[in-house]
């Protein structure tokens, strides 16, 4: 491993404590995405925010940073495909992890309904345990995945957490509705 395929990371504040993204530098990949409560040890026992390794960071790095911090101030988080590292995944558990990312902000759909949208109608569990390994929480948003009778299912960051998420999105999805 050369020293441009080592990860970096950066750590961001968020209201639910600190969220943090290993990513690689050459190129640009975010690797891993870990919640806030989720536990990751960085280089050297740092904590807060910052870049580690570099102050600047890449331009990419400093972009997902800011879409991040936006996204806990309300604003959709939009990263480009492009920038996640999905290789260690297989085709279709890719494909889930596609199909979740198109979940638009403020709504939620059951582990049935993302089944049937990647054809598979009785794949529900394997969207589950999709979900379960998703490498970029929030970025692909499996926080928006919920069981069919409504209840909440289990999440990386917690069940809390995933609460907290949709309610934030609802509020904020509801803000930029124009009254009838």
């Amino acid at each position: 491993m050369t020293g441009t395929d080592r990860k970096k990371y950066f750590s961001i504040d968020t209201p639910f404590g600190p969220c943090t993204v290993a990513f690689r530098k050459m190129p640009f990949r975010i690797c891993s995405v870990f919640l806030p409560g989720q536990a990751v040890a960085l280089p050297g026992g740092r904590k807060g925010n910052g870049f580690y390794g570099n102050p600047e960071g890449p331009a990419e790095a400093r972009e997902a940073a800011r879409k991040i911090e936006g996204y806990f101030k309300g604003e959709p988080l939009k990263v480009p495909v492009k920038w996640l590292d999905l290789g260690a995944l297989t085709p279709l558990q890719r494909k889930v992890l596609m199909a979740t990312a198109e979940i638009p902000y403020g709504h939620t759909v059951s582990y049935g309904t993302l089944a049937k949208k990647i054809d598979r109608p009785r794949a529900y569990r394997f969207v589950g345990s999709t979900m379960a390994i998703n490498p970029v929480p929030l970025i692909i948003p499996c926080h928006r995945v919920i069981k069919s009778d409504g209840r909440i299912g289990r999440f990386g960051g917690g069940v809390e957490l995933k609460r907290e998420l949709i309610a934030l999105e609802k509020e904020h999805s509801r803000k930029g509705e124009k009254p009838n």
